[in-house]
């Protein structure tokens, strides 16, 4: 019938992990949706376009709309330049943040 089953240990693993990511990005800037800032954390931690769709249970032409969006919210023409700009703002990789 096309319905997930998740135990409900895994249901907390994934709502914990889930925040803890977005809990976080919004300081990289503010016009940026949770769904980009997740999606710009993954880029950062090296995951491809196809490895993120998964992750997030959506298309892989979902994934190039919100890097799309990210790139011309933020003025930037491409992946590289993304990551840059996620690092220079301590943005890590790993889904870490620099401490300063």
């Amino acid at each position: 019938r096309g319905e997930i089953f998740l135990y409900p240990s895994m249901a907390g693993k994934l709502v914990r992990d889930y925040v803890s990511r977005t809990g976080n990005a919004s300081s990289l800037d503010p016009s940026l949706s949770p769904r980009e800032n997740e999606i710009l954390r993954l880029l950062v931690d090296d995951f491809s376009s196809k490895e993120i769709a998964e992750k997030l249970v959506v298309s892989i032409s979902t994934v190039h709309t919100h890097r799309n969006n990210l790139m011309r919210k933020l003025g930037l023409s491409s992946r590289r330049e993304l990551i840059q700009y996620a690092r220079q703002k301590g943005l890590l990789g790993d889904g870490l943040t620099e401490e300063k």
